[in-house]
């Protein structure tokens, strides 16, 4: 039996490989090739299907073959008849150079050929797509190209908040695996977004903390509040297949009123849920925030908080994130049995569970695989279009400790670019499993010092100084099945009043050093010590 080793299961966004169910085994690949003088473009966004109308978005980087032409590197993909649906070339700032229209649109009669633009790809052989296009004016619109502005995908807009998100995900998971040494399941779009409510009430050295645990010094706050609002949208409508949803909420004790500027952030960026709530009665008020956490999760987390989590609080901050996907392609139940797990790379110790496998030696599946000296990775795509995916991450030698010890956001896009798509059998386990994580020492080592003694939130209630954080706490839900996986994550944050700080009483009644010296410089002009004080008299 071949030892199957500790999985890392991380669910990612956006897929570059395709995965269709393959008529047969073989393979070929396409480029793009454009002309585009006076001007450097650098990506395209482009939208294929293939002849069951699954559909792929891919961002592919421009390479220039000199006299203002370009193409891209091939892009692998099973044999078959293809049509290209959308084809936009943008520059290093994601702004659209030009767009290869729709039939029917605007544009269209500009064009000797518009789309879709229908081409076949054989057997270990590399084609050159080159589809009509139009230079992009500053006064054009997706619309007049035959697309919608609200669903072009421009991946590269959204890039540099992926980045920082990704970054804050391994920074936190390595906090949690210092103290867990069991499966893990953390959803750190959900923290996010919990501190992205908690962000605009924040001021000073609490903005400060946020910006830099979470990576966001590189953006304004107005373009933060954007990017929380269309990076949201985007992935609730990345895939009609897929059923992804965000919701937020923010309670408040009814004796403290939020101030509006703040609550206007909230409603107008967040379409989140405000009400009053009486903290004082601790079990109706872990019932309400249970139930919206229920209610937004498909019943997959009914308690994230108990009585003891709301005690004292005035105010409670919750996001609710929830995943639900087929995959694009379904394991066969009959084809799943008893076989061996391995709990460590080893080899010493393991436990039974119900493996699931795709593909056979006759039909292999063709999805996203990389591999190297330390490590093996899959990408096992979603219907409808594959936008959404889950990477399954498998150490060779090291343990998944050992592996996430030195992985950041930019080693993952590196495996993820280096995969293509290859034929394989796959062998992986199903699972379900809950959890719940009190996450408050977590983000002190990441760097919120002061958050959870002496927070400045004074843009969340203008009549109060003394807030602080009482926890984050985050309850998820993972199931992986023949048919898919489902994952939802509720992450609540805490607020209460903090005690005005103690009187100090300071008696020297006993020897003592003492010293006169310059207050700014601290030179010490005179020294002494003092044993046994006489009366000056």
């Amino acid at each position: 039996m071949k030892r199957l080793g500790v999985l890392l299961i991380i669910l990612l966004i956006l897929s570059s490989c395709q995965i269709f169910p393959p008529a047969d085994a073989a393979t070929g690949s396409f480029n793009l090739e454009i002309n585009m003088p006076d001007v450097r473009p650098e990506t395209v966004s482009l939208i294929y299907q293939n002849s069951n109308g699954e559909s792929r978005n891919v961002l592919a980087n421009l390479t220039s073959l000199g006299y203002d032409d370009y193409i891209t590197s091939d892009i692998k993909v099973m044999t078959g008849n293809y049509e290209l649906t959308q084809f936009l070339v943008l520059n290093d700032q994601d702004s659209i150079l030009a767009a290869a229209p729709i039939t029917g649109s605007t544009k269209a009669i500009s064009v000797s050929s518009s789309l879709p633009y229908a081409f076949s790809v054989t057997k270990n052989c590399s084609i050159t797509v080159e589809p009509d296009i139009v230079t992009y004016s500053a006064s054009d619109t997706p619309e007049l190209y035959g697309y919608s502005s609200s669903s072009v995908n421009i991946i590269g807009l959204y890039d540099d908040f992926a980045n920082s998100i990704n970054h804050f995900s391994f920074d936190i998971f390595r906090e949690i695996i210092k103290n867990d040494a069991g499966n893990i399941f953390i959803s750190p779009v959900s923290m996010a977004y919990a501190f992205g409510l908690l962000y605009p009430g924040s001021r000073t050295y609490t903005t400060e903390e946020i910006r830099n645990v979470f990576y966001l010094n590189n953006f304004t706050d107005e373009e933060l509040y954007q990017l929380y609002k269309d990076f949201g949208d985007y992935l609730i409508n990345l895939d009609e297949g897929v059923n992804f949803s965000l919701a937020h909420a923010f309670w408040y004790a009814p004796e403290y009123q939020p101030m509006s500027s703040y609550l206007s952030i909230l409603t107008s960026y967040f379409d989140t849920e405000v009400s009053a709530l009486d903290f004082s009665n601790t079990s109706n008020a872990a019932d309400v925030i249970n139930n919206w956490a229920s209610d937004n999760t498909n019943g997959k987390i009914k308690q994230v908080v108990d009585e003891s989590d709301v005690t004292d609080l005035i105010a409670a901050l919750a996001n609710a994130t929830y995943f639900k996907g087929n995959w694009l392609n379904g394991f066969d139940t009959k084809d799943t049995r008893a076989e061996t797990f391995y709990t460590n790379t080893a080899g010493s110790d393991s436990v039974s569970c119900q493996m699931m496998q795709g593909g056979t030696e006759e039909e292999p599946w063709g999805m996203g695989y990389y591999g190297n000296e330390d490590i093996q990775l899959v990408r096992i795509p979603f219907k409808t279009n594959s936008c959404y995916e889950m990477v399954c991450v498998m150490p060779k030698d090291k343990s998944c400790d050992e592996l996430l010890a030195d992985l950041d956001g930019e080693q993952w896009n590196t495996w993820m670019g280096f995969s293509s798509c290859r034929e394989l059998i796959l062998n992986i386990p199903k699972f379900k499993e809950s959890y719940k994580y009190h996450l408050k020492d977590q983000f002190i080592n990441l760097g919120m010092q002061t958050m959870f003694d002496n927070a400045d939130l004074t843009g969340m209630f203008s009549n109060i100084n003394s807030l602080a954080i009482s926890d984050v706490i985050q309850g998820t839900f993972i199931a992986v099945d023949e048919t898919g996986a489902e994952a939802a994550a509720v992450t609540v944050i805490g607020v209460y009043i903090t005690s005005a700080p103690s009187v100090i009483e300071l008696t020297f009644d006993h020897p003592f050093i003492y010293a006169i010296q310059d207050a700014e410089t601290h030179a010490i002009i005179f020294i002494g010590k003092m044993k046994s004080p006489a009366s000056s008299e």
